[in-house]
């Protein structure tokens, strides 16, 4: 905590225990029960969900409460260009050689893994423009996504 700046301390805090709170209730099988919560938070507490929220973020996603997503997601191409420039940082870090594997082998597996988690981490912010009626700005956001990731380009093409 002490490397993170007292600005971003208490966000910082309230994200980290939104999702353990998540992650527990996700092992209990009631995932449901973290989404509530942040429903509640936002309703008697705006200012601690809106701190909170990315902590739940997975959940979110993974139950489709859309509704409530759009409490904290107001603007799509926001969203996608910053979680775009997430997934460039996270993608620029260099991966060691895996003793054994050739480099065919290791280019391959990079391939496949940078493909799964552009999917992941891309695909269902425009899942979620679709289900609140963004249907043009998210052909729009594909479009931008194939050209910043071309190894993930047919993965969007449902999108366009």
């Amino acid at each position: 905590l002490e490397e993170i700046p007292p600005e971003w301390r208490d966000s910082y805090i309230a994200q980290a225990l939104m999702k353990e709170i998540c992650n527990f209730n996700s092992v209990l099988k009631t995932p449901e029960r973290g989404v509530a919560l942040l429903a509640e938070l936002l309703q008697n507490e705006p200012e601690i969900a809106l701190a909170s929220w990315r902590g739940a973020e997975d959940v979110l996603y993974e139950t489709q409460s859309y509704d409530l997503l759009q409490a904290f997601i107001p603007d799509l191409e926001a969203e996608v260009s910053l979680e775009l420039g997430s997934v460039q940082r996270v993608l620029s870090i260099p991966r060691p050689q895996v003793p054994g594997l050739s480099q065919q082998d290791m280019e391959r597996m990079k391939r496949d893994s940078d493909r799964r988690f552009i999917q992941r981490k891309i695909g269902r912010i425009l899942d979620f423009g679709i289900a609140t009626g963004q249907t043009e700005l998210v052909q729009e956001l594909a479009g931008r996504v194939t050209e910043a990731f071309p190894v993930a380009e047919d993965l969007f093409e449902t999108y366009r």
